[in-house]
């Protein structure tokens, strides 16, 4: 019996040596730029999840080989004479074309070039969302309605997610709960809600409705009385639903009448081009993706580097980690571009590689730069390193569960520029604690040289 308890006392402590052991995983690497030789590592070539860090490998990526690139949603129509009195008879069919940044904003625009051409009816609206094979990569094979999951669709529309807003007056008499942007789609139901003193604090659910027109979005919580406003973001399962009525509802306040129900349906080879709604450059949809490290920008973008006629993510991801590869810069395991899932293992070495060749590229190395937040200014980086000079870091950030990553340039306080790239892995939720290890080294780096 003294063995047998023996035994379990000696497991259970090998088991917590083993948590203490995985919670000091770490690997750091710091380069002086003018020599190319490094003056800190620790482990720089075990390989450890990176979390979002590995949007700059994919970022790499999309500015080589998207750099000209047209994105555009198009607007099609069986024939030119489909057009005449006014009336649109035979279908009209919105034809997406994988623009991540398409907006509210762009709609109305798309609606006031339709009214330009005199339209005043249309029969049937069609929504052609064939050019991506899937909604769904891999990264968020669970449906989660956290917006950071948003579906990826060929007809993406405003991020594929809605934000609730909710405010209440100082004296409580007045309290305002409603979608951002606001749109006749979205029902609002508030649901035990209360106001108080307190900080606000919301839960928010979709759900389905017996109407095909509209979505529920279902609120309780409480809002802070003469607070700011209190934004909750979720994502939509179906974007092209919501595409679809929203514009109806844009058409009709522009007095276009539509006839007909939502379909989704391929634009037949026979149909003809009317006009097109061009997207924003690449560079400037990289720009956002790396600022705000925006999970939906990356996964969209990735489905364009398949050469395939219906373009696949896993095909995407696959020719991120081939390109990389034919530079010589070999990765670990890449099976997310925006760092999602746990699966991608990259070596800080392997990062900073691609940080620094990325950055030297004189065709697209100062869009890259330039995306990386700013340490007190902007992105993900605006409220770190208030210590330090404003601007003295540009980096990328990484987040997971028990992860925490960031990788960029250092302008040191004796003027030196120094590339990193650092990473913890550990059990549990440690991420927070890591983050401030990693911003005191930073600073330390930074006072030293």
């Amino acid at each position: 019996m003294l063995k047998f308890h023996f035994t379990i006392a000696a497991s259970f402590l090998l088991f917590i040596i083993s948590l203490a052991c995985e919670a000091k995983k770490k690997s750091f690497v710091f380069q002086d730029l003018s020599s190319y030789k490094n003056l800190e590592v620790l482990n720089p070539d075990i390989l450890m999840t990176p979390a979002s860090i590995s949007k700059v490998i994919s970022a790499s990526a999309y500015l080589e080989l998207l750099s000209e690139k047209k994105i555009e949603t198009v607007l099609k129509v069986s024939s030119a004479e489909s057009l005449s009195d006014g009336r649109i008879d035979q279908g009209l069919w919105i034809v997406g074309g994988g623009d991540p940044l398409f907006t509210t904003e762009n709609m109305r625009s798309l609606v006031a070039e339709i009214k330009f051409y005199g339209i005043q009816s249309i029969e049937n609206i069609y929504i052609d969302n064939t050019l991506f094979d899937s909604k769904w990569s891999d990264a968020v094979a669970k449906k989660s309605q956290r917006a950071y999951a948003a579906p990826i669709s060929a007809l993406s529309y405003n991020w594929n997610s809605v934000a609730i807003g909710a405010w209440a007056s100082r004296d409580k008499k007045k309290r305002v709960i409603k979608s951002r942007p606001d749109s006749p789609y979205f029902k609002v139901i508030p649901k035990k809600m209360s106001v108080s003193a307190a900080k606000s604090k919301l839960a928010v659910t979709l759900a389905p409705t017996a109407e095909t027109s509209s979505l529920n979005i279902v609120v309780s919580g409480k809002i802070q009385a003469g607070g700011p406003i209190k934004e909750v973001y979720r994502s939509i399962d179906d974007p092209e639903k919501r595409f679809y009525f929203d514009l109806v509802n844009l058409l009709a306040e522009a007095s276009i009448s539509v006839s007909g129900n939502f379909q989704i349906q391929k634009a037949p080879s026979s149909s003809k081009k009317w006009f097109s709604m061009e997207a924003p450059p690449v560079s400037e949809m990289v720009f956002k993706m790396m600022k705000y490290s925006n999970n939906f920008i990356t996964d969209m973008l990735s489905l364009h580097l398949d050469t395939a006629p219906f373009k696949n993510y896993q095909r995407g991801v696959l020719k991120i980690k081939q390109h990389h590869e034919s530079n010589g810069n070999a990765l670990g395991s890449f099976v997310s571009a925006s760092g999602l899932s746990s699966k991608n293992k990259l070596s800080c070495n392997q990062v900073l590689k691609i940080l620094i060749r990325s950055a030297k590229n004189h065709l697209w190395g100062p869009e890259f730069l330039t995306s990386l937040p700013k340490s007190g200014l902007d992105g993900t980086l605006e409220k770190r390193f208030l210590n330090l000079p404003k601007g003295a870091v540009r980096a990328k950030t990484g987040m997971l569960t028990g992860v925490r990553s960031l990788t960029g340039f250092i302008r040191t306080k004796k003027g030196n520029n120094i590339a990193f790239c650092m990473m913890t892995n550990g059990p549990g939720k440690t991420q927070y604690r890591d983050q401030d290890e990693i911003d005191r080294k930073i600073s330390q780096v930074y006072n030293k040289y």
